[in-house]
C-alpha cells in the first residue's frame, strides 16, 4: 500500500507470470522511456519445473547486474521487494553513469565518483574544493527522477533550475555549471571577508549606468568596499580558465570613487529649485587602476605565513639587563592606511583563490584568526 503510487502490477497470471512496473513518473516525463520500466518474473513455458526467470524492460545488458537481481530468485525465500531494490539500484547506477558521460563533454579531466547506497554521483564543479561544495546527484528510488544539491549551500538559488536541466534539457548544464561556479566563489569570498573591515557589494550605485563592462554587475564581478575608506573599492574580476573551465582565474582593479548627489548640477547648467528632500548620494568613478596580480599578492607586505619571532635576548637568561630601546611612534598617512587594508584583503583572496592552502585550512584560518 505504501508504494501503490509508484509501483503497479501490470499483469498477473497465477503460477505463470508476474509483471510489475516502477519509476512511473520518469516514464511519463522521459521520452526515451516510452516502454516504461518493467520487471517480469515468469516460469519456463516448456518446462515449468525449471528455475524462475527474470526479464527486464528495457534490458539491463550487464551480466553482473543480472546476477545480482537473480539472488532474490535463487534464495531460500522468494522476495519481490528484494528483487525490486536490487533492480532499482542497478538502474540508478546506470542513470548516473550516463549523466557522468554528459558532464564529461564540457568538464574533462575531472574525477567523478559514484558510490554509496543509494548511489550518489559527486561532481567537483570547482577545483579544488571541499566534498561539501561538490554537486551531489542521486536518483529518487520511488520515481526515478534525478535530484541534486550542494551540501554546504543548501539554499543555493541555482539548484532548482539545475535539477530541471538534469531531468530535461541537458544542454543547459554547461551554462548552469558556470553560474554555480561563480556563485560558490562569491560565497567563499564572503566567508573570507566576514572578519575584516570590508563588505562585498553586488553592484555600485552609479548615478548613470557605467559604460565600462568591468563596472557592470554580474556574477563575474565582486566589489569589495572598505568600511574605513569608503572612497576606495576593490574590484575582483573572475574568469574561467580556457583549458580548465572548473578553475577560476582572476584580476584585481582598484577604483577611486567620489560621492555626489543627484541634485548636484552638471557643468554649465543651473540648478532648478525644487522642494527640499532627503539627498540621495551616488557613486562617481574618478580613476580605475589595474593591479598586477602577481606583484599585488606576492609583495613583501603580503606574507601569508608571517610568524613573529618570540626569541629573547641572551642577556635576559644570564641576568644582565636588557638594552633599552627608544620608543618610536609611527604615524601612518591615510594612503598608507587604505593600502594596508587592501593588502590584508588581497592576502586573504590569494589564500582562497590561488589555493595555496586547502579549502579546509582556509576556512579554519578565517574562523579563528
Amino acid at each position: 500500500d505504501r508504494l501503490d503510487e509508484n509501483i503497479k502490477i501490470d499483469e498477473y497470471i497465477p503460477g505463470v507470470k508476474l509483471t510489475v512496473s516502477y519509476w512511473r513518473e520518469l516514464t511519463t516525463k522521459d521520452p526515451k522511456s516510452e516502454l516504461g520500466y518493467k520487471l517480469t518474473i515468469q516460469t519456463d513455458p516448456n518446462d515449468p519445473t525449471r528455475t524462475l526467470s527474470v526479464i527486464h524492460i528495457p534490458s539491463i545488458g550487464q551480466k553482473e547486474s543480472n546476477e545480482i537481481a537473480d539472488r532474490a530468485i535463487h534464495s531460500d525465500h522468494l522476495s519481490m521487494e528484494r528483487l525490486i531494490v536490487h533492480t532499482v539500484y542497478i538502474r540508478s547506477v546506470q542513470r548516473l553513469t550516463d549523466l557522468k558521460a554528459e558532464f564529461n563533454k564540457f568538464l574533462k579531466n575531472i574525477e567523478y565518483f559514484i558510490q554509496g547506497t543509494p548511489a550518489i554521483l559527486t561532481i567537483p564543479i570547482l577545483n579544488p574544493c571541499l566534498r561539501a561544495e561538490q554537486i551531489h546527484v542521486t536518483v529518487d528510488t520511488h520515481t526515478g527522477m534525478l535530484k541534486c544539491h550542494v551540501p554546504k549551500h543548501l539554499d543555493c538559488p541555482i539548484m532548482p533550475e539545475f535539477q530541471l536541466a538534469l531531468n530535461g534539457d541537458t544542454s543547459k548544464l554547461a551554462q548552469l555549471s558556470t553560474e554555480l561556479r561563480y556563485w560558490i566563489t562569491h560565497k567563499r569570498c564572503e566567508i573570507t571577508l566576514q572578519h575584516l573591515p570590508a563588505v562585498i557589494m553586488e553592484n555600485l550605485p552609479f548615478l548613470s549606468p557605467p559604460t565600462l563592462p568591468l563596472l557592470k554587475s554580474g556574477r563575474q564581478k565582486i566589489f569589495v568596499k572598505l568600511k574605513r575608506h569608503p572612497q576606495i573599492v576593490l574590484i575582483l574580476h573572475l574568469k574561467e580558465k580556457e583549458n580548465n573551465p572548473n578553475e577560476i582565474d582572476y584580476t584585481f582593479h582598484l577604483g577611486f570613487l567620489n560621492f555626489v548627489s543627484q541634485e548636484d548640477p552638471a557643468e554649465g547648467q543651473q540648478q532648478v529649485p525644487h522642494p527640499p528632500e532627503i539627498p540621495r548620494f551616488y557613486t562617481k568613478l574618478l580613476k580605475l587602476v589595474e593591479f598586477d596580480t602577481f606583484v599585488a599578492t606576492h609583495g613583501p607586505g603580503t606574507h601569508v605565513n608571517d610568524v613573529p619571532s618570540y626569541k629573547r635576548k641572551l642577556g635576559d637568561f644570564i641576568g644582565q639587563p636588557a638594552s633599552k630601546q627608544a620608543k618610536t611612534i609611527i604615524r601612518r598617512t591615510s594612503s598608507q592606511n587604505w593600502l594596508m587594508s587592501l593588502q590584508c584583503v588581497m592576502r586573504r583572496f590569494r589564500s582562497l583563490l590561488c589555493l595555496e592552502n586547502s579549502p579546509r585550512e582556509i576556512y579554519h584560518t578565517v574562523a579563528f584568526k
